[in-house]
């Protein structure tokens, strides 16, 4: 049985709310771990320089770009010799869940897959409190490298949300685990979370190549956790998931940062000085007081907003919350002809 060197690859960015529990989990399963940080304003960087197994570099780049991350970091992962190298792709609030490593998914793959092999697993979005979980679709994170494919070799070069690694075109051997999640760790700072979902609209609108509709439906979120939560199924946590990481001295349950402003939110005020308000008119985003976090920040910002814009942000909301279907139908009729 050959003897795999494994590699974990991620992006960061003021990641220092999560990044020490992230390395140490990285740390229990991976040879090395690649992280590349753009331009951390907290102390990302200085927690990250803690761990041996890191491999830290930087992106330089103002722009947020993921197919540049995810390509960038394939690109190192390549300059690591070894005979066998399997890549796990995840982010900083994404953890393998600590019942892998004994499964026979997880040997099977890391041993024995061949070349251009593809891992898959569910990903499993976890509570804020630590007790539960929803279900989220598949993921694509690991990967055999055969050492040519490439994710410039695909169609997608996107911005936002693109393949993390390469997808080879001579039908790649598919490996399904059921006993092996992905923890996503998002919910657990839900302002945070919320913060994001505001900047990821804005981020969409600037980039103009969704229709306002599709963006709010991709990214719209409750600013209520009790109301999120109630909204979803939700099923009880399987302890094994954590508990062999708790067994090693990683503290898995607790928030380290929870605040009610966050870097996107800076972003957000620089896209409104940039693009001024009009462009975001319609998203469901001015629950949140712009104005005074502007003047917060020595920054002055005009507020263009119609009232068929507050409308169409009301019924929106209308469309998201509402338990009749054929409500729902009819204003994501109308929400889509006057996007």
């Amino acid at each position: 049985m050959e003897q795999p060197t494994i590699i974990c690859i991620t992006a960061m960015k003021n990641e220092a709310w999560i990044i020490e529990r992230f390395l140490s989990c990285a740390s229990v399963w991976a040879d090395h771990i690649i992280l590349l940080d753009q331009n951390s304003e907290d102390n990302s960087v200085e927690l990250a320089k803690r761990f041996e197994k890191v491999i830290l570099k930087h992106n330089n780049s103002k722009e947020f770009n993921d197919f540049n991350h995810w390509n960038t970091l394939m690109e190192e992962s390549r300059k690591i010799k070894a005979q066998r190298k399997v890549i796990f792709a995840i982010d900083c609030d994404e953890f393998i869940s600590a019942n892998s490593f004994n499964t026979l998914e997880w040997k099977n793959f890391v041993y024995n897959a061949k070349p251009g092999s593809l891992f898959v697993c569910q990903r499993v979005a976890i509570s804020q409190d630590f007790d539960s979980y929803i279900k989220e679709p598949n993921f694509l994170i690991g990967f055999v490298d055969d050492g040519y494919s490439s994710i410039n070799d695909l169609d997608t070069k996107k911005k936002v949300h693109n393949i993390r690694l390469p997808y080879p075109k001579n039908n790649p051997d598919l490996y399904k685990a059921n006993k092996i999640k992905l923890l996503h760790y998002n919910l657990t700072d839900f302002k945070r979370l919320v913060s994001k979902m505001r900047w990821y609209q804005c981020f969409e609108m600037t980039i103009q190549d969704k229709n306002v509709f599709t963006i709010m439906n991709q990214y719209y979120s409750e600013t209520d956790f009790a109301v999120f939560w109630g909204n979803r199924k939700s099923y009880p946590i399987i302890d094994a998931w954590i508990a062999g990481y708790e067994i090693l001295g990683i503290d898995m349950t607790t928030v380290i940062n929870s605040s009610n402003i966050y870097w996107w939110d800076y972003r957000i005020l620089e896209y409104f000085n940039q693009f001024g308000t009009k462009l975001f008119a319609k998203l469901p985003i001015w629950y949140f007081n712009w104005e005074v976090f502007a003047k917060q920040n020595s920054a002055v910002i005009s507020i263009e907003r119609s009232v068929f814009d507050k409308i169409y942000s009301k019924a929106f909301i209308h469309y998201k919350s509402s338990n009749s279907n054929i409500l729902r139908t009819l204003l994501k009729i109308v929400l889509k002809i006057t996007s």
